[in-house]
């Protein structure tokens, strides 16, 4: 499924007030959490970053690479808020003794600024 037919079935789905009966007071609360938890999600559809405690993104180097390195936009939080850093290449600290990448210290390789969220980055443009 696409991103933007998930934002229509989300947007469209008059179906979901068909899930929590609205008769009672504790019926509308739900249904109003339902309303703003919908609207969390196709805004997070909508703009397109996961959060690094959501999903991680795929390594692109083959399993038996002695590093690994992950080409996607990733927003980093640093002493003045959060920044997007619009770099091409990400690469994660990996332990060749174990053969284990780890995922818990996400730094850019210069160790500045805590990854908090990534972006895939769009397909090439097609040759005309």
């Amino acid at each position: 499924m696409t991103r933007e037919k998930a934002i229509e079935i989300l947007e469209n789905g008059a179906w979901w007030d068909l899930l929590i009966p609205i008769t009672t007071i504790e019926g509308r609360k739900l249904d109003i959490e339902l309303h703003e938890a919908l609207d969390i999600a196709i805004a997070a559809l909508r703009n397109g970053w996961i959060s690094v405690e959501d999903r991680l993104p795929e390594d692109d180097l083959p399993k038996d690479s002695d590093r690994s390195m992950i080409k996607c936009l990733v927003a980093a939080k640093g002493k003045n808020g959060i920044r997007t850093l619009c770099r091409q290449r990400y690469i994660m600290s990996f332990d060749p003794k174990v053969n284990k990448i780890h995922y818990t210290d996400w730094f850019w390789s210069k160790g500045a600024n805590n990854i908090t969220h990534w972006q895939p980055l769009p397909e090439p443009p097609e040759e005309e």
